[in-house]
């Protein structure tokens, strides 16, 4: 009875070391790449920031218009954060922003067919621990002066578990047993945006010489409390302030996590940590 005991642990031990459970490595390690391919215009007007997304993949919704709070709005913390309407389906969509209640936070959206007239408000309720879990994505910068911006962004997410080994020592014999772990990569949307630079004022609206208005953006740009601190001028974007500073669009976003809105978006007098 021991000797069958011996070899049945020993069994164990060596299906769980050759991965014999069931599993393949191709299960356990695997990359899904079949992304949308998205196309996205961008134009800020006074308070808001217009948009418009076309896609020629998407089975669903391929055209989107978006209107978001800009600037003294986005300052503001109006209780919504964006307005999508798809044109084709003639739905109407309202995101409220995230209400933070300790650890938890709560985010609406309610909805509107115009065709069906019927309406509907959803819920999402996530943690502010780890903000951004496994949903990354890369940005590559394609183009930029003062007139237009284009990046393109790769959206990716990760579900990955280490691999891990355990054992132990019984009457019978030894048991080993090794969990190969797993790793999940997909791609689900690549898109290009590209956003056209407002144009700044001349002399004549607001009464005064350009050397004047430059002067007063240099005096306001001295005004910044300490070193560790910029305050964000007409026309200046977070790539070209992190480039100022020498450091990585990543990097200047993860200082001011809070302070920077949807798609990076900023606005004058507002104050960024550069340290």
């Amino acid at each position: 009875e021991r000797e069958r005991e011996r070899e049945r642990d020993s069994a164990i031990g060596w299906d769980a070391m050759s991965g014999e459970d069931g599993d393949d490595l191709g299960d356990k390690y695997s990359i899904s790449f079949s992304p949308q391919y998205w196309i996205k215009f961008r134009k800020s007007r006074g308070a808001y920031d217009f948009g418009l997304d076309v896609s020629p993949t998407a089975e669903e919704r391929p055209v989107k218009l978006v209107l978001k709070p800009f600037g003294e709005q986005w300052r503001k913390k109006r209780w919504w954060s964006k307005v999508e309407l798809y044109p084709f389906e003639r739905d109407v969509r309202v995101y409220t922003r995230k209400v933070d209640y300790g650890p938890l936070n709560l985010k609406l959206v309610a909805d509107h067919c115009i065709g069906t007239m019927r309406s509907g408000v959803h819920w999402r309720v996530g943690t502010n621990f780890l903000q951004g879990g496994s949903k990354q994505k890369l940005k590559y910068p394609l183009y930029s002066d003062e007139d237009l911006q284009a990046d393109l962004n790769m959206h990716w997410n990760a579900e990955i578990a280490m691999p891990n080994m355990e054992g132990g020592i019984t009457g019978a014999g030894g048991q080993v047993e090794i969990a190969t772990g797993h790793c999940h990569l997909d791609v689900p949307k690549i898109d290009a945006k590209i956003r056209f630079m407002p144009r700044p004022r001349g002399s004549a609206d607001k009464g005064t010489s350009t050397s004047l208005s430059d002067g007063a953006k240099e005096k306001e740009r001295v005004r910044s409390p300490d070193s560790r601190t910029h305050v964000v001028q007409k026309d200046e974007w977070l790539s070209s302030i992190a480039r100022r500073y020498g450091m990585s669009t990543e990097k200047l976003r993860s200082l001011n996590a809070k302070e920077i809105g949807e798609d990076d978006l900023i606005f004058p007098g507002q104050k960024l940590s550069i340290k």
